[in-house]
Formats: structure tokens, C-alpha cells, sequence
């Protein structure tokens, strides 16, 4: 985590004492979108209940490795989960993270035990 901007590592302590997104926000004064995105990019896996109960995610590389890997097309991969093939573009690069429901929807749709990325 040392990669990471201070501020941003702070928000990881926040989070991990608080136990909501909204509450580290709060105390950091930033807006809940920026602090669950600043999470989500460092890796620290996050639902609403907080970290007490955090949850293995799927990761966009993990879900366009898998995709490749079972010769699904974003479009067979959308169909198959009943996500946009917007959703799965935006997630595979990194522009957007989907909710834990739709990332489980994914990781479904490709045979995946829910945390469980690809296997080698």
C-alpha cells in the first residue's frame, strides 16, 4: 500500500476504524464516490456493511482474463450475466467498478466461486 498517496492510505485507516465508506468520508471531508473509488483502487475490498464484513471482489482484470480464457465476448459475457456490455467494458479497464451484486453476477456468468479469480 506504501505506492499509495498518503491522503489515501489515511483513508484506508479511516475506513478500517470507522467501518463505513460514508463515515471515513465524512472524516477526511471527501465525498463517499471518491473515498469507495480511492478504496476500490487499492485493492481494499469493500461492501456496505463495512470492512468487518468484507467480501472477495472480482477485479476487472480478473473478469476480462477469465472472459478471454472461456472465449466469451464481452457481448457473450453480458448476455450470459444480464450486465450491459458497458458495464463489462468500463469494468475490465478500470473506468468503472460495478456494485458487489453485479460483480457477482460476473463472476457467475464465468464460473467462478464468488472471490475466486481466474485459475492458472
Amino acid at each position: 500500500m506504501s505506492e499509495f498517496p498518503e491522503e489515501w492510505r489515511e483513508l484506508a485507516q479511516q475506513y478500517e476504524a470507522l467501518g463505513t465508506i460514508e463515515k471515513a468520508a465524512e472524516a477526511l471531508e471527501l465525498s463517499y464516490s471518491t473515498a469507495r473509488w480511492r478504496l476500490v483502487r487499492m485493492g481494499i475490498e469493500i461492501n456496505q456493511k463495512g470492512p468487518s464484513s468484507w467480501r472477495m471482489m472480482l477485479t476487472g482484470p480478473e473478469c476480462r482474463e477469465a472472459r478471454i480464457a472461456k472465449s466469451m465476448s464481452q457481448e457473450d459475457l453480458a448476455t450470459a450475466s444480464g450486465v450491459t456490455v458497458s458495464t463489462i467494458s468500463n469494468f475490465e479497464t478500470g473506468r468503472r467498478t460495478p456494485r458487489p451484486k453485479t460483480q457477482e453476477k460476473l463472476a457467475s456468468a464465468l464460473g467462478l466461486n464468488s472471490g475466486e479469480g481466474p485459475t492458472h
